[in-house]
C-alpha cells in the first residue's frame, strides 16, 4: 500500500527463498487478495534471488564495520543497520548516477543532517524538566535518524531518545569518550597509551649488578649478604582503576653484622 499510495505503482510479484518466513498461508491469501503473484527460490539456491541476497550481505558488512568503528557494543546492531540502510539510500552507487531517494523522491536528497555514527552528542534538558541549578544538557551517542529528529543513546538515563535539540561532537566518539583523531593515531602506533586501567608510573632504570659491600664496609668486618627479589607496587586510580608494576630491588640482609639481632645498618 505504500508503494501504491507515494508512486502510484501496483505490486505485480512477490518473491522470496523457501525458508519459511513468507510461506505461510494466511500471507498467500493475503498476496491473492491484492492479485500479487507469489514466487519462492529452490532451496540452497540463493543466486535465483541474487540482487536481495546481496543487499542483505552488504547491509550486514556495513553493520559491522560500522559497530567496528564506533565501538558500540552489538546491542545496537539495530541502529547501526538502520542507519546503514539510510545512509545508502542517499549516496549514488556504481549502477546508477542518482540516489535511490531521488528515484523515490523525485528530488535531490537533503544531507546538511547527516552526523557521525557513534559520535558524542550534547542532549537538550527542556526547562520543564529541570531545576534552577541542574545541568542544561547530557551527554549522548548519535545512532540513528527520525524524520522528527535524531536517535539519541542518553548515557545518563541508559536509553533511546528521539530529539531534535541536540549538539553533535564529530570529533569524539560517545562509547569511548575519546577524541576520534586520537584514536585513529593509537591504532596507527603514532602514539602511546596504557591499556584501559593501567597508570602511567615512570619507573627508574634497575640497576645493573648490585653494588660492591666492600665500599661500604671495611675489609675486616663481615659483609652483609645482599639478595635480589622482586616484588609488585600496586597502584590505584580513581579512573583508570588498578595497575601493577614491576620493581627490582637490591636488599642488604645484615643480621650477621651487629650486635644482637639489631642491624646497625641496611
Amino acid at each position: 500500500m505504500l508503494v501504491e499510495n507515494q508512486l502510484g505503482k501496483r505490486i505485480q510479484a512477490f518473491r522470496s527463498d523457501s525458508s519459511g518466513e513468507f510461506d505461510s498461508t494466511k500471507f498467500k491469501q493475503h498476496l491473492e487478495t491484492y492479485g500479487i503473484q507469489c514466487k519462492f527460490t529452490a532451496p540452497y539456491t540463493p543466486e535465483q534471488n541474487g540482487v536481495a541476497e546481496c543487499t542483505n550481505h552488504m547491509i550486514i558488512e556495513g553493520t559491522l564495520a560500522m559497530l567496528t568503528s564506533s565501538r558500540l557494543p552489538k546491542q545496537f546492531w539495530a541502529e547501526a543497520a538502520s542507519t546503514f540502510v539510510y545512509l545508502s539510500n542517499h549516496c549514488m552507487n556504481a549502477t546508477s548516477k542518482v540516489t535511490p531517494y531521488e528515484l523515490w523522491h523525485g528530488k535531490a536528497p537533503d544531507v546538511s543532517h547527516l552526523r557521525v555514527f557513534g559520535c558524542l552528542t550534547y542532549i537538550h534538558v527542556p526547562k520543564e524538566k529541570r531545576r534552577k541549578l541542574d545541568s542544561r544538557a547530557v551527554k549522548g551517542v548519535h545512532l540513528d535518524y527520525d524524520g522528527a529528529g535524531y536517535h539519541i543513546w542518553n548515557l545518563t538515563a541508559k536509553r533511546i531518545v528521539i530529539t531534535q535539540d541536540v549538539t553533535h561532537d564529530e570529533t569524539v566518539q560517545g562509547w569511548m569518550g575519546q577524541p576520534a583523531t586520537r584514536i585513529e593515531a593509537l591504532e596507527k602506533g603514532n602514539l602511546e597509551t596504557p591499556e584501559p586501567g593501567i597508570v602511567p608510573v615512570e619507573v627508574s632504570e634497575a640497576v645493573d649488578k648490585p653494588p660492591e659491600a666492600s665500599e661500604q664496609l671495611d675489609n675486616d668486618e663481615p659483609r652483609p649478604e645482599i639478595t635480589q627479589f622482586r616484588y609488585q607496587v600496586r597502584l590505584r586510580d580513581f579512573y583508570e582503576g588498578i595497575a601493577s608494576i614491576d620493581k627490582q630491588v637490591y636488599a642488604l640482609i645484615a643480621t650477621n653484622h651487629g650486635i644482637g639481632n639489631e642491624p646497625t645498618n641496611f
